[in-house]
């Protein structure tokens, strides 16, 4: 037997190619690097990983002898062994510091690989909760299926290009974000170069407040590409900056500056972070009162948050008015501001004081794109509509690829037509070619399909109105108010253009179900009871009728009486 076993040779090779190891540096809380960690980056075949097989190619060792031949997990150095089977088949003495590696009874060597795979998730588990303790555009909650990417980093470049304020360098940050949500990493580094850039050109002499959320989003970049190294070198970036800033926290700073960027970036992103990104400018104005990019922003949120569709405010209640006063006050340049303060005060019927800040801020910015948008709004408002278009296509001009601006030249167009069934007007097509680019450029942009949806209505054309209002029920980044607006919308085109008030009224109920108080809701109530008052004119015993009133009437005077709407639908009132 013993010159049986003698006859062959044991060739222990490792068959798993794609096995690599890396050594990433940790660092700790204290900022301070302890111990490196072996750790695997590919475990998934490692049951094949030794394999023990008869090698007939070997030259025959001496009877009694064995040769083993692995690659050691380690430090990938061939290790080749031979001596007497009986007396030297002996376990290899435990090399410091691998406690991992043994060998088994039989000689073979073992490697607990759960237990290394367990350590390099624990590395990325580490790294990623610290991660998370930043204050940067990955912690702050932005949806990626509220927006249309593509519009949205249009809408960077385009801020870059016409930007009148110093930090530009946010429009930068916004953009890596947004390349990540590509997935395309690299194009999102450059972006953060970029930004890196302005600051320091800009901020030359306060680079650390200005960077720490550009070095935050640097080491999630990095932390996605699986970088490990890079991502921990720019979080140390992060701990230096707070330590030397006095921060009780090693990953976030109480900055005006911090708070300013996330106000910003909230405002830009989508509606529904309105409410917070005035928030953050609050914090911001605490910590530097006199800051004139915070002023703005602020003043810009809660001119957006009082927009009349819905709240209803007087001058008296309005919190913005006096804000894009201040802003003015503080930085008299300040176009943006100066054109929504005329739009703020023709809300309030004040339209010669308002028409005097649009025209002072077409003379300052007349090549401006948001500047010049908002004032072609203003005169559309005003009933000048040829000076709106000659200011919108100027505008479109610069930027081409604008959804908001075509969106407006459109709303210009639709208010010259003289809607004709048989003869469709020059303005409407004109109407209807920019909306539809609108939403070709942002296929999320809920007014430009709702208002598309209204033009093919009025031209007869339903087959495309059902198409719009298929894709505004599809879209993700619905708000209440938007839902609304959608419910009421297509609630109308059931009942006038399709004759189909029982569907319609169940449209009219959804937009009444959401506890959100706007001018769509007003218009559900109302068509609703104007249905159930018809039904009741014909048949004053119509239970359909009285279950809609009653409906109404639960949701208006007491919203959370479910019992009473529980009622009203075991008697089967409801259509």
């Amino acid at each position: 037997m013993g010159n049986q076993n003698a006859s062959k040779a044991l060739n222990v090779t490792n068959k798993d190619s794609n096995m690599t190891s890396f050594l990433p540096g940790n660092i700790t809380d204290d900022g301070s690097n302890c111990d490196t960690t072996h750790t695997l980056a590919n475990t998934s075949n490692m049951g094949n990983l030794l394999n023990i097989t008869t090698s007939s190619e070997m030259p025959r060792p001496m009877a009694d002898t064995y040769i083993v031949s692995t690659l050691d997990p380690i430090d990938n150095i061939c290790i080749h062994q031979e001596g007497d089977v009986s007396s030297q088949m002996k376990p290899y003495p435990t090399p410091p510091k691998r406690k991992w590696s043994q060998r088994t009874a039989s000689g073979k060597r073992a490697t607990n690989w759960s237990t290394l795979t367990n350590q390099g998730a624990n590395l990325q588990e580490s790294l990623k909760s610290r991660l998370l303790q930043l204050e940067c555009h990955f912690t702050w909650n932005l949806k990626s299926e509220l927006i249309d990417v593509g519009d949205y980093m249009e809408r960077m470049y385009d801020e870059i290009s016409f930007a009148q304020m110093k930090s530009v360098y946010h429009c930068y940050n916004c953009l890596a974000f947004a390349s990540h949500l590509k997935q395309n990493y690299e194009e999102a580094l450059t972006h953060l170069q970029k930004a890196e850039e302005s600051i320091v050109k800009n901020y030359a002499n306060d680079i650390d407040r200005h960077s720490i959320v550009t070095l935050g989003n640097f080491a999630w970049v990095y932390y996605y590409m699986d970088r490990t190294a890079e991502s921990q070198s720019y979080l140390q970036k992060v701990q230096n900056v707070c330590k030397t800033s006095g921060s009780p926290s090693l990953y976030a700073i109480p900055l005006a500056e911090v708070y300013g960027e996330k106000g910003w970036t909230l405002l830009t992103f989508c509606k529904i972070y309105y409410a917070e990104a005035a928030e953050c400018f609050e914090k911001a104005l605490k910590e530097n009162p006199r800051d004139p990019e915070s002023n703005s922003g602020y003043a810009v949120a809660l001119h957006r948050l009082e927009t009349p569709a819905y709240v209803k405010c007087t001058p008296e209640e309005s919190k913005s008015l006096p804000q894009l006063r201040q802003a003015l006050a503080i930085n008299p340049n300040d176009t943006l501001c100066m054109v929504l303060l005329g739009l703020k005060l023709q809300d309030f019927g004040k339209q010669t004081q308002g028409v005097e800040y649009i025209e002072q801020a077409l003379q300052k910015s007349p090549d401006v794109p948001h500047v010049i948008r908002y004032a072609a709004k203003f005169f559309r408002k005003y009933g000048s509509v040829d000076r709106s278009i000659e200011l919108l296509e100027n505008a479109l001009a610069k930027t081409p690829n604008s959804a908001f601006l075509h969106h407006q030249v459109g709303m210009s167009y639709k208010k010259k037509i003289c809607y004709n069934p048989l003869r469709i007007s020059n303005a409407v097509r004109k109407s209807i070619y920019h909306f539809e680019k609108a939403v070709e450029l942002n296929p999320q942009f809920i007014y430009a399909l709702l208002d598309l949806a209204n033009l093919y209505k009025k031209i007869q054309n339903y087959e495309k109105v059902e198409a719009c209002f298929k894709r505004l029920y599809d879209i993700p980044s619905c708000t209440p108010e938007n839902l609304q607006d959608i419910h009421v919308q297509y609630g109308l085109f059931l009942l006038e253009n399709k004759k189909s008030e029982s569907n319609a009224v169940v449209y009219f109920k959804e937009g009444c179900k959401i506890k959100n108080p706007s001018r769509s809701r007003d218009m559900c109530f109302r068509n609703l009871r104007n249905i159930a008052h018809r039904r009741l004119s014909i048949n004053s015993n119509d239970s359909s009728a009285h279950g809609i009133l009653g409906f109404v009437h639960a949701l208006q005077c007491d919203s959370d009486n479910e019992d009473y709407l529980d009622a009203l639908s075991e008697l089967q009132f409801f259509t």
